[in-house]
């Protein structure tokens, strides 16, 4: 037998023999150990065992996100704040991949910018050169509004 299972049962024989030596004792506080329930039950099965305030509050967040699952919908989620930091964590993480990624959509628009800042810059050549907003507008293939907006 492991030395673990000798801890919990030397310590469910030491419960029972201090709940018995107790003469009278109707209810018991604990919290949801298995041993601790099993101990209390050897010693007298009257004993009424209730769990302390945490458990209690821990046995009631679980109904009420049992109750919400069955109830609202099944795909929502309910997360305890150890998960929640954990999505947080994982959702920066994916954050920061997706910032270093350039997408294609994103090389495409970068490339349309360029196009149209080397553009904007023969446009304003053109003009230095001393052709009218017409004669620009004809040789670049661009509306005379179009022109007239990169002057």
């Amino acid at each position: 037998m492991s030395k673990t299972l000798e801890k919990i049962q030397g310590k469910l024989e030491h419960l029972k023999i201090g709940l018995l030596n107790i003469l009278i004792v109707e209810i018991v506080s604990r919290d949801r150990s298995v041993a601790y329930t099993k101990g209390i039950k050897d010693a007298n099965e009257n004993i009424i065992q209730i769990a302390d305030i945490l458990h209690l509050c821990h046995n009631l967040l679980e109904g009420i996100k049992d109750f919400l699952k069955r109830i609202i919908s099944s795909k929502m989620i309910i997360k305890t704040e150890a998960e929640e930091i954990s999505t947080e964590k994982n959702n920066k993480t994916s954050e920061e991949k997706s910032k270093n990624e350039i997408t294609k959509a994103n090389k495409e628009k970068i490339e349309r910018h360029n196009i149209k800042k080397e553009l904007i810059k023969e446009v304003k050549n053109l003009h230095a050169q001393g052709y009218s907003g017409r004669e620009i507008s004809k040789i670049t293939g661009l509306s005379r509004k179009t022109v007239k907006k990169y002057l």
